[in-house]
């Protein structure tokens, strides 16, 4: 389909009849229905600073790394960015990767500072070097 016009000619029913010259005529979209070129209804609104906006959420599939979805989803808006016009502006409003990297980071520091500590208790504690490195 070529035109909005086009839609007009998808055949929607065919007649059924009791007179068989009738059976089987088909009846067209335009003959039951206006078909126009517009604008489809708005469902939504987005809005940043009180200004209109597309918003676009991503999500990840299961099994998939949010981080890694998020980093690629950032490097994808970098690319966009380049081949954008001056005037339009892409912006991250909310990323959970960005909250978990921060959480992964706390891990590591924690098991960190845990394992250093577990090794000084034991030097502490038993006065053997040799103890102390089977615990590290």
């Amino acid at each position: 389909m070529k035109t909005p016009a086009d839609f007009g000619r998808i055949i929607v029913a065919c007649r059924a009849g009791r007179i068989p010259a009738q059976a089987g005529i088909p009846i067209y979209l335009d003959q039951v229905a206006d078909v126009i070129d517009g604008d489809a209804e708005e469902l939504s609104l987005a809005r940043v600073n009180g200004k209109r906006a597309v918003g676009l959420q991503i999500f990840k599939v299961q099994n998939a790394n949010i981080v890694q979805v998020g980093d690629g989803v950032q490097q994808a808006i970098t690319e966009l960015r380049k081949r954008l016009p001056d005037d339009v502006h892409i912006e991250t409003m909310y990323s959970n990767a960005e909250g978990l990297k921060a959480q992964l980071s706390g891990v590591k520091q924690t098991i960190l500072e845990g394992a250093l500590l577990t090794v000084m208790i034991v030097f502490l504690f038993l006065h053997s070097w040799r103890s102390t490195i089977i615990t590290a």
